[in-house]
């Protein structure tokens, strides 16, 4: 049975609806990694919960592979779904976090940052060549919630780059031979 081609929505709107899913479940996560640092049972809960993202994403793009006709899936498309999907759940994400940062909890930043300061003794004893690391985060200072947003927008864009190009040589349909 073929599914009707002309009703159905293109690569950007199918990402942009399991954007949304994707951008809930980093929703989540964020939630919890603002509690983690007072509970160490969530440190361990946000860092599977960051394994199980390249999972979410395979879920997804097998179900947009099944939304297509024929449920055939080329590369291309495999890999732009995903980058798309991390694309939009990105933004779901920065813009919560933007709000989180620089309205509801102004001071969250400064206190990691100070943490992150008071912990860099230890750091550098341990490892003497991270103390130019720590002499530059110094001098840089604490960033502002747009910084953090938008940082968090690149680095899951470069994220759903390289689990898209895993993930299309995992899902594409293999080529059939025609005789």
């Amino acid at each position: 049975m073929t599914k009707d081609s002309s009703s159905q929505p293109t690569l950007i709107q199918s990402a942009m609806f399991y954007g949304v899913f994707m951008g809930v479940f980093l929703l989540f996560r964020f939630s919890l990694n603002i509690f983690s640092s007072e509970m160490i049972f969530l440190s361990f809960l946000v860092f599977f919960l960051t394994l199980f993202i390249p999972i979410i994403a395979y879920i997804l793009l097998v179900r947009y592979k099944k939304s297509l006709p024929e449920s055939e899936i080329n590369f291309r498309q495999a890999y732009m779904f995903t980058f798309f999907l991390f694309v939009f759940a990105s933004l779901i994400l920065a813009i919560s976090q933007y709000v989180y940062y620089h309205f509801i909890n102004p001071d969250f930043l400064r206190q990691q940052y100070d943490m992150v300061l008071q912990n860099s003794e230890i750091l550098t004893q341990q490892l003497p060549q991270m103390s130019s690391f720590m002499d530059e985060l110094r001098q840089t200072g604490v960033p502002s919630a747009i910084a953090v947003a938008s940082q968090n927008i690149w680095i899951y864009s470069v994220t759903g780059i390289i689990i898209g190009i895993i993930l299309g040589l995992i899902v594409k349909t293999k080529q059939k031979i025609v005789e």
